[in-house]
C-alpha cells in the first residue's frame, strides 16, 4: 500500500499494488518480527522500493481505495 494521490481526502490517498517476488527494483532489507515471532526467511521484512515499474493490471481493486481493502 503506498500513497497514490496526495490531493485526495486523507483516507483516499492510498492505493494497494501486487508485485511478483523478483520485481526489479524491489529489496528485502532484514527481517522483522511480526506478533513477536520472526518469521524469516519467508515471514515479514523492511522492504526498500527504488525505481520500480509495474502494470496498472496489479492494481488491487481501485485507486485511492488501498483503506477501504485493508
Amino acid at each position: 500500500m503506498g500513497k497514490s494521490d496526495t490531493s485526495a481526502p486523507k483516507h483516499s490517498q492510498q492505493s494497494i499494488v501486487l508485485m511478483p517476488p523478483g520485481t526489479p527494483g524491489v529489496r528485502l532489507m532484514q527481517p522483522m518480527q511480526f506478533f513477536g515471532y520472526d518469521g524469516a526467511p519467508e515471514g515479514h521484512f523492511e522492504v526498500l522500493y527504488g525505481d520500480v515499474r509495474v502494470p496498472v493490471k496489479n492494481l488491487v481493486y481501485n485507486w485511492g481505495r488501498g483503506f477501504k481493502i485493508v
